[in-house]
């Protein structure tokens, strides 16, 4: 918003471009998302289902695996911590949810219960050095393995002990049932469930209003209204047959991709920064 203020609109643009936008969402008719009734196989949304179907070229790879590392220093109760962590399940369908093939259509099976093993390496016995090197072992290991759609849990949990007071906590997720925003809520609710659970106290998060799955079967019902229409606009604009953008390479495509790559860094100075800004903002 900081940088929206700084463009050359004026106040009374900005104004007008805000009352145009709330004017267009209200034509969209957007409801709140119901909570679902009854059990049984439930629709994948559509980010689930470009996933899986992507996954089924290439079952069991780890491609779509997000591995994450807390490194924690200071006393660690693992029994609070696993606490924690099964609450979680609890309280995310998501993270109790499996995916299959059900009548020819791919779907997501949530389970009442899962059971997520809680690993705990201690590695407080070994030399600096090999300590250092087995944890670093034992997380490559981790974010490497491939889970099991069909069977589940999609997620894993294991704890590495360096020291008495230094920990290294492995949380790896598959794609289908996290991303990059859900990992900082997992993090920040673990955190509240684990300060509680510590002290001997119960659970202070509130019970959610509505899960994925709830937003899956919202999102399928949105398609027959708002999204049918943009859908027909796209395909009015680009026409059925899209092809395929072919961008100059400096290799060839492989027929099958390794999902080998690296990162190239690259430091744009203030200067630059501030005037590429400008132009985006002016244009």
């Amino acid at each position: 918003m900081d940088q929206f203020r700084r463009s050359d609109l004026s106040a009374d643009r900005r104004a007008l471009l805000a009352k145009r936008i709330r004017g267009e969402l209200a034509k969209e008719s957007f409801a709140g998302i119901p909570k679902r009734s009854g059990a049984g196989p439930i629709p994948m949304s559509f980010a689930q289902e470009r996933m899986w179907f992507l996954e089924q070229f290439f079952p069991g790879t780890a491609v779509y695996n997000i591995p994450n590392v807390l490194r924690i220093e200071g006393p660690l109760d693992l029994e609070a911590l696993e606490k924690s962590l099964n609450e979680l399940i609890c309280r995310h369908e998501v993270l109790r949810t499996t995916f299959a093939t059900v009548n020819d259509e791919p779907c997501q099976i949530v389970k009442d219960a899962v059971e997520v093993p809680f690993v705990v390496h201690d590695l407080t016995d070994l030399q600096e050095a090999a300590r250092e090197a087995e944890a670093d072992r034992l997380t490559a290991e981790e974010a490497g393995l491939a889970f099991d759609l069909k069977q589940g849990p999609l997620l894993r949990a294991r704890a590495l002990k360096l020291h008495e007071q230094e920990y290294r906590v492995l949380l790896t997720f598959h794609h289908l049932v996290a991303d990059g925003w859900s990992l900082g809520v997992t993090v920040g609710e673990i955190a509240a469930l684990y300060e509680s659970f510590a002290a001997g106290e119960r659970s202070p998060l509130p019970e959610l209003p509505v899960q994925y799955a709830d937003y899956s079967l919202w999102q399928r019902e949105q398609m027959q209204g708002v999204m049918a229409k943009q859908l027909d606009y796209w395909k009015g604009q680009l026409g059925e047959q899209v092809k395929p953008l072919e961008l100059p390479i400096d290799k060839p495509r492989p027929a099958q991709p390794t999902f080998q790559g690296s990162i190239c860094s690259l430091y744009l100075s203030q200067e630059l920064v501030t005037k590429i800004r400008a132009l985006c903002e002016q244009e």
